[in-house]
């Protein structure tokens, strides 16, 4: 399992795949969205909890991620991290398709 930050998160633009979003993950938690508060980051931890995020695993097959954490980056900078088996990208990053 590795720890993986979310980087961005983006819905898709057809009307048929709105109901979609795709997240981004960095292995680097400088590179991270971040929020202001502890509170909103927590609310997107439940959030995620709710409607889950699937990933290619580095096991085979996909893994629906769980036991999202805020970390404190700094004053006012909360990022977003989950422990999961991702696919390592050449640039540091995992992608969720």
């Amino acid at each position: 399992m590795s720890k993986a930050y979310i980087l961005r998160s983006k819905r898709r633009e057809k009307p048929e795949e709105r109901h979609i979003t795709d997240f981004w993950f960095t292995t680097d938690p400088k590179k991270a969205g971040y929020y202001e508060t502890k509170e909103a980051a927590a609310n997107d931890c439940v959030l995620f909890e709710r409607f889950p995020i699937s990933i290619p695993s580095s096991e085979g097959g996909t893994h629906t991620c769980t036991g999202f954490k805020v970390e404190e980056l700094g004053a006012n900078e909360f990022v977003i991290f989950c422990e999961a088996p991702f696919i390592p990208e050449a640039n540091g990053q995992a992608v969720k398709p």
